[in-house]
């Protein structure tokens, strides 16, 4: 979740304990949020953050504002944390 899982230490810890476990793999994805209606995941997503992590609702709404994904490079610099980290913890990243 941004802003919420999604820091180099937040995904270490998770990768970590998923090597642990004895995961083959890992893979790390972006939020998808869609929807307006009243049981839409965007919808239901946004208050959660709002009950939870009220101050965090504005970076939400700027992060997906139109649309279901956060913008390329929001995916690109999480995508790049993950690989990373599943390198130092010498785990696949993705299926293949």
């Amino acid at each position: 979740m941004p802003y919420i899982s999604d820091s180099e230490a937040q995904l270490d810890e998770m990768i970590g304990a998923a090597k642990t476990y004895g995961a083959s793999f890992v893979f790390v994805g972006a939020l998808t949020l869609f929807g307006s209606g009243p049981t839409d995941s965007k919808t239901l997503c946004y208050k959660f953050i709002k009950k939870h992590y009220p101050d965090l609702l504005p970076k939400y709404k700027s992060l997906f504002r139109i649309f279901s994904q956060p913008p390329k490079q929001y995916q690109e610099e999480l995508d790049e944390k993950a690989s990373k980290l599943c390198r130092k913890h010498k785990i696949k990243y993705r299926i293949i």
